[in-house]
């Protein structure tokens, strides 16, 4: 799931605490999960990564690269880079027990103190966290533009330009092209399901 919200801290909502002891339960019992931007940020949580608010809020279509070179099976014919939906401003390690699959410019420059850099997605036997948003459609990128606030930061782009740039990287991109967002997200799925 993704959505406003943090994971951590004495002020969560009902729902939230809920949220989060379900998933700590799928987790011990090694169940397969996907978990995207808030539900990756409490996927890290549990596995005891360090889970923070940001020092910069990352907005709008941004490069994500993936660490294909390291030979992991879920990234599989996943290309080395794609363009992808951001919207957050925490984010999180890669927990110790979890392999990075993914990182973008903006995670490289969080400082998680002995942990080292932010990450953009990890992977073990049994999760997929990934922090950026594959499955953004145009609509969600519409709803999302009503209630987004004018905010001037390095990786925050602006209304103008992310309605410029919807079309190109949703919409109008055939879904037979190789290396579509959409299409890396199903890849990405398909290779961890075949996981064990």
């Amino acid at each position: 799931m993704g959505g406003p919200g943090k994971v951590f801290g004495d002020d969560l909502d009902e729902w939230m605490v809920r949220e989060i002891a379900m998933v700590t339960d799928a987790v011990h019992r090694k169940q397969k999960i996907i978990g995207i931007c808030l539900g990756a940020q409490m996927l890290a949580m549990i596995l005891g990564a360090d889970v923070k608010k940001n020092e910069h809020f990352e907005r709008g279509f941004h490069s994500v690269k993936f660490h294909t070179t390291e030979g992991n099976p879920v990234l599989k014919n996943i290309p080395n880079s794609e363009i992808f939906w951001h919207y957050h401003h925490y984010g999180f390690h890669t927990p110790i027990d979890a392999l990075e699959i993914a990182v973008s410019d903006a995670s490289l420059r969080e400082d998680h103190g002995d942990y080292g850099a932010g990450s953009q997605g990890f992977v073990n036997e049994h999760i997929l966290a990934l922090q950026f948003h594959p499955e953004i459609t145009p609509e969600t990128v519409e709803v999302v533009g009503e209630i987004m606030e004018d905010i001037e930061d390095t990786y925050t782009q602006s209304r103008e330009l992310i309605h410029m740039l919807t079309p190109i990287y949703t919409a109008s991109r055939a879904s037979e092209e190789e290396n579509c967002a959409r299409n890396v997200f199903f890849k990405l799925i398909d290779n961890f399901l075949l996981l064990n």
